[in-house]
């Protein structure tokens, strides 16, 4: 057992994980303000507990990690914040590459595929996103509204609906909102 206080680091881990090495950690701390709530801040670590360098340290501010998730390629890792954003990070230098947040907001729930390559989120009003991980992308989203009615959209903003389902469909232009059968009398 190591014991993190020796080297000064103190205070809760919300979250852990061993590297492949298996001599080298990667650990979330992060919380609310305890006198001003609305300051959130919330830091990553990664530390040769072998060594005992630390390798980055980085600062998270609005947000803190809750989780941590190393990837399958083992060159980068996701963590979750308490706001349930999802952030996937550089294990190499700790940099944030890309935020997973598609048109319907923050995700809400997670989960992988067998080989953590792919993750799906679902979000408010029903709404389900695709995403590649080793790419960093959106891969389709689904808006699903019972089992007969769904509405499919690629992330250029193409998609495809059920009959039932078109009524859902609008185009915003100038804060003015035009519904599905508008669109034919305004742009043709």
């Amino acid at each position: 057992a190591f014991d993190l206080r020796k080297v000064g680091f103190g205070g809760q881990i919300n979250d852990w994980a061993i590297l492949p090495d298996q001599q080298t950690i990667l650990f979330a701390k992060g919380r609310r303000n305890r006198r001003n709530k609305n300051i959130i801040n919330g830091q990553l670590y990664l530390f040769n507990y072998k060594t005992q360098k630390l390798l980055f340290k980085k600062s998270v501010r609005g947000s803190y990690p809750f989780k941590v998730i190393l990837l399958p390629d083992q060159k980068t890792f996701l963590t979750v914040q308490n706001d349930r954003q999802i952030f996937h990070w550089s294990l190499t230098n700790g940099e944030l590459l890309t935020k997973y947040q598609s048109r319907f907001g923050t995700p809400s729930r997670y989960r992988f595929n067998k080989d953590s390559t792919q993750m799906i989120t679902t979000h408010q009003l029903g709404a389900v996103t695709l995403w590649d991980l080793q790419k960093r992308q959106e891969k389709v989203s689904v808006i699903v509204r019972n089992s007969e009615d769904y509405i499919v959209i690629s992330p250029k903003g193409y998609y495809t609906t059920t009959k039932s389902t078109i009524k859902n469909i609008h185009y915003v232009q100038n804060n003015k909102i035009l519904l599905f059968d508008q669109l034919d009398l305004v742009f043709n």
